[in-house]
């Protein structure tokens, strides 16, 4: 059977766990009769995903991981990523463009633009910092306000901030009434710091 040639990569790793293997592939439902190179993309994806968490690896670095996997195949794969880190002193590092990973399974997030790394930012951070906040015309809102990125004008003003502590403190200070705000989504911002090559 295929996945009996596929546990021989354990002579390559010292902490390899052959039961789990066995396990995760059953699990994922990869064809145990059939040839890799007749694998479809996401049969070949979820044999590499066998093979990396069965390693027991102290660090693993994995690129689009769920690319290719289909629904039951992506939330197994979160379960995974989950139980693998608290079963000892662990880093993944994911390469992704899922914000459903990102939003799921990261504690820090790193952007790679124009060939330059830029982060750590801890990503609860980003989504309790960054804000939307409505304010009637009349308040007269000043010229420069603590982490300010944008504001519109208009019947209701709409201020973004990246910083809402300081920017609550600051209008609220000033005498300001905040008709309402809403935190943004973490697919937001991470688009915004894209879109304006935020550091």
């Amino acid at each position: 059977m295929y996945p009996n040639r596929l546990a021989g990569a354990s002579m390559w790793y010292p902490e390899w766990d052959t039961e789990a293997f066995f396990q995760m592939a059953e699990r994922f439902q990869i064809p145990a009769k059939r040839k890799f190179h007749r694998f479809s993309q996401g049969e070949r994806k979820k044999t590499a995903l066998v093979i990396a968490f069965t390693s027991q690896a102290p660090f693993l670095l994995l690129d689009e991981p769920t690319n290719g996997l289909d629904i039951n195949s992506r939330h197994y794969f979160h379960q995974l990523i989950k139980t693998y880190m608290e079963t000892g002193e662990r880093t993944v590092w994911m390469a992704t463009h899922a914000v459903d990973d990102i939003r799921k399974l990261a504690d820090y997030i790193y952007r790679l633009q124009n060939g330059q790394i830029q982060g750590p930012y801890e990503k609860d951070e980003l989504t309790n910092n960054w804000c939307k906040y409505w304010i009637p015309q009349d308040q007269h809102i000043p010229e420069q306000v603590p982490g300010e990125l944008s504001r519109t004008a208009g019947p209701m003003q709409e201020l973004l901030s990246c910083q809402a502590d300081q920017t609550e403190h600051f209008l609220r200070a000033q005498g300001i009434s905040i008709f309402d705000q809403q935190t943004l989504s973490l697919e937001f911002v991470l688009d915004y710091m894209i879109r304006f090559h935020m550091d």
